[in-house]
């Protein structure tokens, strides 16, 4: 099956079975604007390109057919799962890098979306809605929240549990 989608869709099967099937297929180039060739079919799709390109494939095919029809860059099924987790698990992939568990500790949520939302845009991921955040800080991980005096701030809602670490500028 293929699919098609601007982000890798969260699984609820974390078999090996799953992540050994899986190649994702990264497209990270844009091509409007000023990149856009509205012509470039037009340029590519002559005769002898396509022959070429057909010959290409079929000497890839028989390749991968030697080896059992397996792609030689895809890395171990470990690897395709770490890195599958980390791309649909945004939140917690950002919590591990950012902050620590702490039972005393808090973080105003202000704080923590501004951090996150600089986060997801240096990886060039989606914004996240305040209800898709707090729906997934309370259900998906657990965390509670709560009002708490925050740098002489005042009583700001905060997320309990948390202690930042060296927050990185993105």
């Amino acid at each position: 099956m293929i699919f098609l989608t601007n982000e890798l869709p969260r699984t609820m099967d974390k078999t090996e079975a799953f992540y050994r099937r899986l190649h994702v297929v990264e497209f990270p180039f844009v091509f409007d604007g000023e990149n856009a060739d509205r012509f470039l079919l037009d340029r590519i799709c002559v005769k002898s390109e396509l022959e070429g390109l057909a010959a290409k494939c079929l000497l890839i095919l028989k390749e991968m057919y030697g080896r059992g029809l397996v792609f030689t860059n895809d890395g171990s099924t470990e690897s395709v799962r770490e890195e599958y987790e980390r791309k649909t698990n945004r939140l917690e992939t950002f919590i591990s890098g950012n902050y620590e568990s702490d039972a005393e500790g808090y973080v105003s949520k202000q704080e923590f979306r501004n951090n996150f939302e600089d986060w997801l845009k240096s990886q060039g991921a989606r914004l996240w809605t305040e209800k898709d955040l707090s729906s997934a800080m309370k259900k998906d991980l657990g965390y509670e929240d709560a009002k708490k005096l925050v740098d002489g701030k005042g009583r700001q809602n905060c997320w309990l549990g948390l202690r930042p670490k060296e927050i990185k500028r993105w």
